[in-house]
């Protein structure tokens, strides 16, 4: 994941809606970070390379 890179995807889609000021709020950052965190994940556990196991308070990752 490349936050530099997210950080000018979000930029660029509000230059492109004419949002001004076209600075990222944080909040939406860190949206769009944690879904790239859950399809980047996502693929790892499809190709097999982490398992993910529930835990009596959350969910948890491990290598296999």
């Amino acid at each position: 994941m490349d936050i530099l890179n997210i950080i000018s995807k979000l930029q660029d889609e509000r230059r492109e809606k004419n949002i001004v000021p076209d600075h990222v709020e944080f909040a939406h950052l860190m949206n769009e970070v944690s879904k790239e965190t859950r399809s980047e994940l996502n693929k790892l556990y499809s190709d097999g390379k982490i398992g993910i196991v529930k835990t009596l308070n959350d969910t948890a990752v491990f290598i296999k």
